[in-house]
């Protein structure tokens, strides 16, 4: 497996663990960007199904869902302490 396509994998995880948060974070005012921003993210790798990104690209999407995935579960957390 080449170093991109191992970047891929990852960020198909990451964007699998950001859904899979999102999912208890219900959407309103102050999440909806949220939820936005991921699922363009999720149809931005669809995309990159039929054209391979530049590693670049990968690296940037990675970065942005961990910072995602981390705002999805501090805003879970916000909630089940309400």
């Amino acid at each position: 497996m080449s170093e991109l396509e191992a970047t891929k994998r990852i960020v198909e995880q990451r964007l699998y663990d950001l859904a899979s948060e999102l999912r208890f974070v219900p959407v309103r005012e102050n999440t909806r960007p949220l939820h936005l921003r991921a699922l363009a993210l999720k149809r931005a790798l669809r995309e990159w199904s039929a054209v391979p990104p530049p590693p670049d690209a990968l690296a940037a999407m990675h970065a942005e869902l961990r910072a995602l995935l981390d705002a999805a579960r501090s805003a879970r957390r916000d909630i089940r302490a309400a």
